[in-house]
């Protein structure tokens, strides 16, 4: 180790830390990381003095305030046509100041996404979201009227049965890129850097490289608010899958624009539905059953979605079943795959009459797998009236439960 190397890890060590952002303790960290590191500055720093960063008992604005201030130095230091040193705390400040956000973006299970938020001075709860996927009529919507989904295609609306002002639905727009920060560890490498434009703007960079996936920051160097967020890499998308609402691209975000009247209000003639698969179903889908009984309809739902599954019609699964609404386009390549491999499902048996439960019906079924395997699978099929027609639709199954 050497001298350089030895007075920042002196320096770390005696850093008194507490939870409360103050710009003057913030400049004076600044300096002393500069008169260290501007020494050697084009040396990275070793494991154990990441290490030793990393296992301070120090909260968590505060690592991620040290860590982007000790960056912002190196890129003053290594790049003298760069942006001013770029900190977290800067970033912070300005996110306080934001009234409203407009973002779109990417989640990796549920495609793309618009967002509108509105604060009340608390950028990681807002007072008023609304959520809505690309090409659906359904949006997700927290105001002071309460936490509902609304159909606009229906003007159905489900009410949240409890506060869901913490569920992972509400974007923490605040901690975003904190977070982001914060869950560096010895095997990811920050990079920050500068990027210039076709029109002559400079924006601060910001790369995390995991062995997994890099990501990129493009933060204004102006304002220092987050303008994009992006995925480059990813080797293992099905991981981030199973998170309930994992981001992967943010195309843009703006600031303090003026959302759309009423955007955020229930409508007053909206009808409410009991459940949140209830919001999810429209008369342009589904499967039109008058004249029929409900068990020949069940029967009939129940044949074209599983003949849907083994042609792997994207259209008609998304259209009688609402599991496959969720379906991110990853996970329809890989289905692709294993039925060009012959893993995919090949055949189906109704294996008992369909039968009722209060206002849903079930129809036992067995899938035919490759290998000979089978796989027991009873689909949930609810009844609608819309627009003076019967419809029905899968909702889920006895086995995964209703979809929501």
């Amino acid at each position: 180790m050497n001298d350089n190397e030895r007075q920042f890890e002196e320096f770390v060590r005696g850093i008194n830390f507490d939870d409360k952002y103050d710009p003057v303790h913030r400049d004076g960290l600044e300096e002393k990381l500069l008169c260290v590191l501007s020494k050697h500055p084009r040396r990275k720093w070793s494991l154990q003095t990441w290490r030793i960063l990393m296992k301070n008992r120090v909260t968590r604005l505060a690592t991620a305030a040290v860590l982007l201030v000790a960056m912002g130095g190196l890129l003053s230091v290594l790049d003298k046509s760069a942006a001013p040193a770029y900190a977290v705390g800067q970033t912070i400040d300005a996110i306080r100041q934001v009234k409203t956000v407009h973002l779109a973006g990417e989640f990796y299970k549920q495609g793309k996404f618009e967002c509108w938020m509105r604060f009340g001075g608390d950028p990681d709860r807002p007072t008023h979201v609304w959520l809505g996927r690309e090409g659906q009529s359904i949006s997700k919507i927290c105001s002071p009227q309460g936490i509902f989904g609304l159909n606009r295609r229906t003007n159905w609306v489900h009410l949240a049965a409890r506060d869901e002002r913490n569920k992972d639905w509400i974007p923490k727009f605040g901690s975003f890129f904190e977070e982001a920060v914060k869950k560096s560890g010895t095997d990811e490498s920050v990079e920050i850097g500068t990027e210039a434009h076709a029109d002559g703007k400079v924006f601060i960079v910001i790369r995390i490289k995991t062995p997994n996936r890099e990501r990129k920051f493009l933060v204004d160097s102006v304002t220092k608010l987050p303008l994009s967020f992006s995925t480059t890499r990813d080797d293992d998308p099905m991981e981030m899958m199973k998170k309930t609402l994992a981001v992967k691209n943010l195309e843009w975000i703006r600031y303090n624009e003026q959302p759309p009247e009423g955007i955020f209000d229930m409508p007053p003639d909206a009808k409410l539905v009991e459940s949140e698969a209830d919001c999810m179903v429209d008369p342009d889908s589904g499967l039109v059953v008058d004249g029929i009984s409900r068990q020949e309809a069940c029967l009939a739902i129940t044949k074209q979605a599983c003949q849907a599954m083994i042609d792997l019609d994207v259209a008609k699964l998304e259209s009688l079943a609402l599991f496959f609404r969720l379906w991110p386009p990853e996970a329809w390549e890989k289905v692709r795959d294993a039925k060009a491999a012959g893993k995919w499902i090949h055949g189906y048996e109704i294996t008992a009459a369909p039968y009722q439960e209060g206002d849903v019906w079930y129809v036992p079924c067995l899938l035919k797998l490759a290998d000979n395997k089978t796989e027991m699978n009873t689909p949930m099929i609810k009844f609608y009236q819309m627009e003076g027609k019967t419809y029905c639709f899968a909702i889920g199954s006895k086995e995964k439960g209703i979809v929501d």
